[in-house]
């Protein structure tokens, strides 16, 4: 209970202080462009073992739909959490999020 109410202390002195709120906006920004970036990364490793497959399938002509189908349930899983986080960190920084930030 007294760190309940140690924490809502904190957070009512922080929403008085401007420092301390762009301070928190900004921890909040980078938390969410480091989501993006690890997901765009996993998508990237997604597409590329999708690729890999459909050569395989090319050069044997057999194709493991299943697999292909799990990438792509993850590929869509991925493109929400995207689009997700991408919609908060407009909100944020006031401008849309760019790929070239994960660089």
């Amino acid at each position: 209970m007294e760190q309940t109410n140690a924490a809502i202390a904190e957070r009512e002195r922080c929403q008085s202080d401007p420092a301390c709120v762009e301070s928190k906006r900004q921890e909040r920004l980078a938390e969410v462009r480091t989501t993006i970036c690890g997901e765009l990364a996993a998508r990237t490793e997604l597409q590329t073992a999708a690729k890999q497959e459909w050569r395989y399938g090319s050069e044997t002509g057999v194709v493991d739909v299943r697999y292909l189908g799990r990438i792509k349930d993850s590929l869509e899983i991925r493109d929400m959490k995207i689009l997700d986080a991408a919609t908060e960190y407009e909100e944020l920084a006031g401008k849309k999020f760019s790929a070239k930030t994960c660089r």
